[in-house]
Formats: structure tokens, C-alpha cells, sequence
């Protein structure tokens, strides 16, 4: 082909590609993520809308199995529902063990620890916010606690279970709490807000990045706007309603934690005993 014509096709393509392209380019996410069609979740884009969406704060929240083996969204491609919870344990386990570095001293209650909240570093005030958690003190850097008021009922704990809408077995990698629609969410920790999105997984998902490496994730919220990304908030201070958005079976609670970019167990940062 003679070179003008490889010019004139390539500002062909170049020209159709401009014209399928979403208004602002790839900074426009929100547009990628909403539940149009299904599936319609983070794990079904093109490789180049990930990383776009991944560019504005996002980040997958739920991995997917199939016959027992991690398929998508994994620590590593294959791994097993068992060796995936074994890693999940020892990183727990060493978060916990790091805890006295911080002020907190953990005990242990039978099978799981109990948290001793600091005193150390957070003056024992309550936070300057209206409403507030009466049980989470302003100076808070880790979220050790609960993030709803009066100790919900957990429906789903942490854990290997049969997911409800896929049928698959799963490590869910939170705890799920029972909570009416409206409830109000709160940081167990100060931080800043990293990403607010929906998407038809998640639903309406609030991310925030705590001190020492700590990340907490929400999920199935009817309300993420109460707090921006890039606003800084204070331990005890409400962040969000929860709601039954995106994947859910009934109104509740998803609530994940994360140190150090991965999924730890929330049920041993709760508080309960």
C-alpha cells in the first residue's frame, strides 16, 4: 500500500476511535462501572478501562472463584479458597502482632482477640462531628471497632461460603452486618477518603486510607456522597448510609479491611470478644 494511503487509514481509525471515545477520555469511570448491562462489573472491562478506573481510586473489592480456585481479582491466579484463607490468616496475624507498636494491646479470648482501645495518642476525647460514634475516640488510627453503633448482628461472617447470587464458593473477605436501610456508617478510624463509586457489585462502595498501611472498604451503601475523595475524616465520624445496592440479597453492611494492599480478617478488628 502506498504510504499515503497507510496515513489516510490510520487517521481513519484514529478519527473513528476519537468519535467512540466518552466525553473527558478515560478519566470518565463512573461511565465504566455503571450497571447498564449485565454483568457490568470491574472484572468484565477491557484491560485499558481497568486501569483507568483503577486511576480515579478504584480497586476491585471481591475476588471470583470457580470449582474451588481463584479466577479473577486474586493474590494469585489459581490459588485455592483454603491457601488463599491461609494467607489472608497470616497477614492478620501479623497486623495483629504489630498492634502493640501502635498503642493497642490485643489479648486473647478463646479463638479470637479481643482489642484493648488506645489511650495512648488520642487524648480519650470524643470526635468533633455530629453524629458520632459514642465507642470510637477522635484520635483513632486504626480502625480496631465497629463501624455501625450497638453491635449489629453479623449475617455473613468472614470466610468460605456459597455465594448467594452465583452459587460458587467463595473466601468472603468481610463481614457483612445487618443494618437497615439508612444507617448511618462510620470511620473506626481518622483517614482520607481514597474513591466513592458504583458499580453492580459493590453498589454504592466507599474506600478510606488509614494510618500504618490500613484501608477500609464499604459496600451496598443507598448514600457515598456525605464524604469526596481527597477529604480527610475523623475517627467516630459518619462517612455513609448503608443501603442494598448492587449484588445483595437484603439490606446490610459489607466491610472489608486491608493492610498493606490486602485483605486481612475484619472479624478480629471488631472488638466483640
Amino acid at each position: 500500500m502506498p504510504e499515503y494511503g497507510i496515513i489516510s487509514t490510520m487517521k481513519y481509525l484514529w478519527g473513528i476511535f476519537l468519535a467512540v471515545l466518552p466525553v473527558g477520555g478515560f478519566a470518565a469511570t463512573n461511565s465504566f462501572l455503571a450497571p447498564a448491562s449485565f454483568p457490568g462489573t470491574f472484572a468484565d472491562l477491557e484491560f485499558t478501562q481497568q486501569m483507568a478506573v483503577k486511576a480515579a481510586g478504584y480497586e476491585a473489592w471481591e475476588s471470583e472463584y470457580k470449582n474451588g480456585r481463584c479466577v479473577k481479582n486474586c493474590a494469585y491466579v489459581g490459588i485455592t479458597i483454603a491457601d488463599d484463607d491461609r494467607l489472608v490468616q497470616e497477614r492478620t496475624n501479623a497486623a495483629l502482632g504489630d498492634l502493640r507498636r501502635h498503642g493497642y494491646t490485643p489479648t486473647t479470648s478463646g479463638i479470637l482477640p479481643t482489642m484493648i482501645m488506645p489511650t495512648l495518642g488520642t487524648g480519650g476525647a470524643a470526635p468533633q462531628c455530629t453524629p458520632h460514634h459514642p465507642q470510637i475516640l477522635a484520635g483513632q488510627t486504626i480502625p480496631v471497632g465497629e463501624p455501625l453503633i450497638g453491635q449489629p448482628r453479623i449475617t455473613t461472617p468472614y470466610g468460605e461460603r456459597i455465594h448467594p447470587v452465583t452459587g460458587q464458593p467463595q473466601l468472603h473477605k468481610a463481614v457483612d452486618l445487618s443494618a437497615p436501610v439508612g444507617t448511618d456508617v462510620f470511620a473506626p478510624a481518622s483517614g482520607t477518603v481514597a474513591a466513592a463509586w458504583t458499580d453492580a457489585s459493590c453498589g454504592m462502595g466507599l474506600r478510606i486510607t488509614h494510618s500504618h498501611g490500613y484501608e477500609t472498604i464499604y459496600c451496598h451503601l443507598s448514600d457515598n456522597t456525605l464524604v469526596k475523595p481527597g477529604q480527610t475524616v475523623t475517627a467516630g465520624c459518619r462517612v455513609a448510609k448503608t443501603g442494598n445496592t448492587g449484588r445483595s440479597t437484603g439490606p446490610h453492611l459489607h466491610y472489608g479491611i486491608k493492610k498493606d494492599g490486602d485483605f486481612i480478617d475484619p472479624t478480629r478488628f471488631l472488638n466483640r470478644g
